[in-house]
């Protein structure tokens, strides 16, 4: 079965009506007419055909307004004592359009006078009553058979539009059924967030902060990592809030602020610590580079930093971390001179239940970028990253060298 388009539909419709209107016309004037011209007769007989034919082209926009040219024209028939013509067949197809078209009662009063005019159209040309009453009941059968099919398919569109508005109504609702369901998932997913991560990050917070307070005998080195345990779980509960107003669609969502390259300065240097040094070093006009990448270099840079302090272990003296920025790409490195042992976890991480590297990877292919984490031959463990930029996004060939040593 073809399925066709709503304005392929119209195209056949208005052809067809072409094709209807030059028939009759044509029949019209090779049986009425004749190929004999009797001067105005043959004029205002074809100019009769015309009124009663050119209206039905615009019927089913002006239904009325074409039914009333067209009984104007009948009118004038009767009025000169023409004969019937096939183009009075014409007035039918108007009923038809006036019952599919405009109001019930209009096209009962449309059909009535179709009657209405055969009758005086057969008491004009003198038939008697019993020599008409064959004709007259075929004329008022078929007009009330055309009202009938004009008015079944008045009620067909109803039923259709009927049928499309449901439909649509049942699509909004769906729509708005499952925005209602993910936003009770998010809901339900910030309350076991807030249950287990918040509760625990203000755990580590209060003992750190109550071992400062209680144990001043601590040596400085090991206050100044209760210190920076603070600092992170203070940055770590104030980001965590942002988010979970963000998964509650909290107007406060609007107001999050992402992470940026500026931020990587005081991110590296406090992962340094007496056995560890870290090195910083961007290169570029980072503040030009949109937030989505700016972001992805931050977590980046905070992921590798947090897989040296989870995997690396003490075999590590140094962290250095690079940011590159050119008109064409972003490139990102972060390395360590360990012995390699991060590198078999973040292989391991890949493969199992780890995200660490994976959410890099993840976050790198949406700019569709490319990452490399892995062993080099001279030992330690890096992670590359290189994120290109837009004809948009790029920006000038001004460079400048702001490192940081710790």
């Amino acid at each position: 079965m073809m399925l066709t388009t709503g304005s392929e539909q119209h195209r056949v419709r208005a052809i067809g009506r072409g094709v209807l209107c030059f028939g009759i016309l044509s029949y019209t004037g090779a049986v009425s007419v004749g190929v004999y011209w009797r001067g105005t007769t043959t004029v205002l007989l074809m100019a009769i055909a015309l009124g009663l034919c050119l209206p039905w082209l615009f019927a089913h926009r002006y239904p009325l307004r074409s039914f009333a040219v067209m009984s104007a024209a009948g009118t004038v028939q009767l009025i000169e004592g023409f004969g019937p013509i096939p183009a009075n067949l014409m007035l039918l197809a108007g009923v038809y359009a006036v019952a599919a078209h405009a109001p019930r009662r209009a096209a009962l009063l449309c059909a009535a006078a179709v009657v209405a005019g055969a009758v005086i159209a057969a008491i004009r040309w003198g038939e008697t009553f019993a020599a008409s009453a064959v004709p007259l009941s075929a004329i008022g059968t078929t007009t009330v058979a055309v009202w009938l099919w004009g008015t079944h398919t008045a009620l067909r569109r109803v039923h259709d539009e009927t049928l499309r508005t449901r439909a649509d109504q049942l699509e909004r609702e769906q729509d708005h059924l499952a925005q209602i369901a993910a936003a009770e998932e998010r809901a339900r997913i910030a309350r076991d967030l807030h249950d287990v991560i918040s509760h625990s990050l203000a755990g580590i917070l209060t003992m750190s902060e109550g071992t400062l307070r209680s144990s001043p005998e601590l040596a400085e080195e090991h206050k100044n990592s209760l210190r920076m345990i603070n600092t992170h779980c203070r940055d770590s509960l104030s980001e965590f809030r942002k988010l979970l107003k963000l998964l509650r669609d909290e107007p406060a969502d609007m107001t999050r602020t992402s992470p940026v390259v500026s931020n990587l300065e005081f991110l590296v240097e406090s992962a340094a610590s007496d056995t560890v040094a870290t090195d910083l070093t961007v290169e570029g006009r980072h503040c030009e580079l949109p937030p989505t990448v700016q972001e992805a270099v931050y977590r980046i840079v905070q992921e590798s930093l947090t897989n040296v302090r989870k995997h690396a272990g003490t075999s590590v003296t140094k962290v250095t971390a690079s940011v590159d920025v050119t008109a064409e790409n972003v490139k990102v490195e972060v390395s360590d001179d360990g012995d390699g042992s991060a590198a078999e976890v973040g292989a391991a991480e890949c493969t199992t239940d780890g995200f660490g590297l994976l959410g890099m990877r993840e976050r790198v292919d949406s700019l569709r970028g490319t990452l490399f984490a892995g062993s080099p031959p001279d030992g330690g463990f890096v992670v590359r990253a290189t994120i290109p930029l837009s004809s948009d996004d790029r920006s000038s060939n001004n460079r400048y060298v702001r490192t940081r040593n710790n």
